[in-house]
């Protein structure tokens, strides 16, 4: 995934480069893009970009798709599980009638549940592998 932007400060081998918000981006609110039209993001400086040059970053799609699943699908198939499972257990315990409520009490139990798996996960999960890094220098200004 590759997206163009403006080094603004030089730290050592990082950078912090203003990327501009697609269209593409303007609805969501998963990030800051969904509500700026700019963003400041810390990049690995390899190429010796300097404050000023606009750049081309560079982060690879299998780790944004593989972190968006973490995010969002851990969380839904947990739910989903605990509904299911909340229904079977209201079933089995003579409780049929309940098996709607029992499988909502399960699954938003689970749910909350996933939200503390996907932190933990998180917390585990070296930083350096979601950040991106600045792959040539496109012009300076």
């Amino acid at each position: 995934m590759e997206e163009h932007g403006r080094v603004v400060e030089v730290q050592g081998d990082l950078a912090k480069v203003e990327v501009t918000r697609h269209e593409a981006c303007r609805h969501c609110k998963a990030c800051d893009f969904g509500r700026t039209d700019r963003i400041v993001v810390e990049a690995t400086n390899r190429v010796g970009a300097q404050p000023g040059d606009e750049v081309a970053l560079e982060l690879e799609s299998s780790r944004v798709l593989g972190a968006a699943f973490v995010a969002y699908m851990i969380p839904l198939l947990f739910m989903v599980v605990g509904i299911y499972l909340g229904s079977v257990l209201a079933r089995a315990t003579g409780r049929g009638g309940s098996a709607s409520l029992f499988g909502a009490v399960l699954g938003l139990a689970l749910l909350a549940a996933s939200y503390g798996v996907v932190y933990v996960y998180g917390r585990r999960v070296n930083p350096a592998r979601f950040q991106a890094e600045i792959t040539r220098v496109l012009g300076s200004t």
